[in-house]
């Protein structure tokens, strides 16, 4: 889900039967999703929110400004967006091809899209309400702690791959004639990295496998060249 944007963890929570087909269909298209909930003077602070509902007819008109919102480029896709009004907490999906969508800027000076956006009185009608009051509350908590979750194991990826990729780095030198990862202290220090917690190092010898690292390496290389 991270991928698509933690704006789908408000859709898929919501009892909003027709929001969520419409999503489905945008998936198929590759539309991604954005979760709008921080604000440039309160973070993503669920206790506070400027952005307003105003009643409007049998709807309301949204208006407020999102900031630091990820994937929220004006691709097809929704944002799922958190606002006062009608009286409670509400999330409402918004679509960034509207002209009452304005997309400002991207905040970080990278290719990660990450915006600041506003609603100028756009228009939300009731089939586009997503969560009211508590049901709002808990739909923002939780996909906070969803996107949590998921950048945990993200960072453990991370760093388990940087490590197979510099083991594998390091098995394709030779210094002094000898592959790197023949030095002792070399595979003392990757032994230490490669053990799991607890396990007591004067017995690793004979855990360690004879070959490691990644299936293959940005370099090409392969577990079968690692020199153990």
């Amino acid at each position: 889900m991270a991928g698509l944007g933690i704006g789908l963890g408000p859709i898929w929570m919501s009892g909003n039967k027709a929001v969520r087909q419409r999503t489905a269909q945008a998936l198929e298209g590759g539309g991604i999703f954005a979760f709008g909930l921080s604000e440039k003077a309160h973070g993503a602070d669920i206790y506070s929110t400027d952005m307003v509902l105003t009643p409007d007819g049998g709807g309301w008109r949204a208006n407020g400004r999102k900031y630091y919102i990820g994937t929220a480029t004006p691709r097809r896709s929704f944002r799922p967006s958190a606002a006062c009004g009608t009286g409670d907490y509400v999330f409402f999906a918004a679509d960034p091809r509207h002209e009452r969508y304005h997309l400002i800027q991207n905040v970080v000076a990278s290719q990660n899209y990450v915006s600041e956006f506003e609603l100028r009185d756009y228009p939300v009608t009731p089939g586009d309400i997503l969560h009211r009051g508590r049901d709002a509350w808990d739909a923002a908590l939780n996909t906070v702690n969803i996107g949590k979750y998921n950048l945990g194991w993200a960072s453990i990826g991370i760093c388990t791959h940087a490590l197979y990729e510099a083991i594998t780095h390091a098995s394709n030198r030779v210094l002094y004639k000898m592959h790197v990862t023949d030095f002792p202290h070399v595979r003392q220090k990757l032994r230490r990295r490669l053990l799991p917690p607890g396990r007591d190092e004067s017995s690793s010898r004979s855990a360690l496998p004879t070959t490691c690292g990644s299936p293959r390496s940005r370099t090409g290389a392969t577990s079968s060249t690692i020199r153990w």
